[in-house]
């Protein structure tokens, strides 16, 4: 049915408090991932995890795969950082 995938933390809209930020995921039937153009490396099972460097104010992180039949699927993960 096609690439999937699933953000496990942080909650999409959330705020943070800072700046770097640990994406926790799983991809599912994919061939390749990429986090703002740049390649994630997954585990067997999907799983993936990256720090995020976030700006003040609103940001948009965006996730992209595909499956080897070269279905495509993104996911905007937007978070907004608040320096205090």
């Amino acid at each position: 049915s096609g690439p999937e995938i699933i953000i496990y933390e942080p909650i999409n809209g959330s705020t943070a408090t800072s700046s770097l930020v640990k994406v926790v995921g799983k991809a599912l039937r994919i061939q390749n991932i990429y986090m703002n153009g740049k390649p994630l490396l997954i585990d067997q099972e999907g799983n993936f995890n990256n720090t995020l460097l976030l700006y003040p104010g609103y940001n948009i992180s965006l996730f992209s795969a595909e499956d080897r039949f070269k279905r495509k699927v993104e996911y905007k993960l937007e978070l907004l950082y608040e320096n205090n």
